[in-house]
């Protein structure tokens, strides 16, 4: 019994690692192709797997945010001009 829980930890340990690879791969591949491709679809799910569909839109995400970010420090700059 202690030689089987044994075995199974270690398929666990092998076979856990790989899938949890594998996702961080599939994510960091669609991430990756998103920036290439200048992606700016939200919604993106036409790629081969849910993991990286979910890093193409996590980069969109991103630089959507990035976008705002840089338009409201536009906006407050274009404020402070007319205050003077």
């Amino acid at each position: 019994m202690r030689a089987f829980s044994l075995l199974m930890l270690v398929a666990v340990l092998v076979f856990g690692s790989v899938s949890v690879g594998y996702a961080a791969d599939a994510y960091d591949e669609g991430y990756v192709w998103a920036e290439e491709n200048d992606v700016t679809d939200i919604n993106y799910n036409e790629g081969s797997s849910d993991d990286f569909n979910e890093g193409v839109r996590d980069y969109v995400a991103e630089r959507l945010a990035e976008q705002e970010w840089s338009d409201e420090g536009m906006q407050a700059d274009e404020d402070m001009q007319t205050e003077e």
